[in-house]
């Protein structure tokens, strides 16, 4: 968590070390903060970078994590950024689940010379998600009047459509099937907190018949998002059989 304003990093270099007694580093370096702002990227200090480096220790219940960062501002800036130096903020926090599945989180932060947001105050996002989209508008009002008879102003964005799952679906048989001649054992099929894109297309066109799957992912949308390579070949090879046992129109 940074105190700047940028909200995402892009083109960047990260690194993760193995994790020892506990403790794993984090280094990340951006070449360009945010595409959708000011700067040539590669050229020289034109454009705004981030460099940040992080420990977190994780115990039982217990997490830490320390981090640094750094916002490096372009040359082609004529905002008041142009004449601060670097960004820099360091963060502190950590977390303790106790029995029962309470969690305690706390943290501090300390910065400086860093672009803050033109926003003053708290602000909330949450996402609501669900396979039928009448079940997500309701939960979406529900949370939307919730926040209103506390006064907050609210929000709503266009939001992800729900994929609801066909248990008959003609290509979902293939892949199982396929699965199960190819590793000889039964998949499991699942509906899952996932497949927003599936839902894109299908609400384009509602006659697509679909199904999702993939090499093994840990950590998604997290410091520590990987692939397991070794499901790579696997999934490809899954894929190719699917490919040709597609059932004809």
């Amino acid at each position: 968590m940074t105190a700047s304003s940028w909200t995402r990093v892009d083109n960047a270099l990260s690194y993760v070390t193995p994790t020892v007694a506990g403790f794993t580093g984090y280094a990340m370096y951006s070449f360009k903060n945010d595409s959708s702002k000011g700067g040539v990227e590669g050229h020289g200090g034109e454009s705004d970078r981030y460099a940040s480096l992080a420990a977190r220790y994780k115990a039982g219940a217990l997490e830490a994590v320390l981090v640094a960062d750094t916002t490096m501002y372009g040359t082609y800036r004529t905002d008041t950024a142009a004449s601060k130096d670097d960004g820099w903020t360091v963060t502190f926090g950590g977390n303790y689940t106790f029995d029962g599945g309470v969690r305690l989180l706390a943290f501090t932060q300390f910065f400086g010379d860093q672009e803050l947001p033109a926003f003053r105050g708290v602000k909330i996002v949450t996402s609501q998600r669900s396979a039928i989209l009448s079940s997500r508008k309701d939960m979406s009002e529900m949370i939307r009047s919730a926040f209103m008879l506390g006064g907050a102003e609210v929000t709503t964005g266009e939001g992800y459509p729900g994929w609801k799952p066909n248990p008959s679906s003609p290509i979902l048989k293939v892949a199982v099937d396929s699965y199960k001649k190819l590793f000889g054992v039964e998949p499991k099929v699942k509906a899952i907190h996932a497949g927003l894109e599936c839902g894109l297309f299908l609400e384009k066109y509602p006659s697509l018949d679909m199904v999702s799957f993939g090499p093994t992912l840990r950590g998604v949308h997290s410091p520590d998002e990987r692939m397991l390579i070794p499901t790579v070949d696997k999934f490809w090879r899954h894929l190719l059989d699917v490919l040709v046992h597609v059932p004809e129109k």
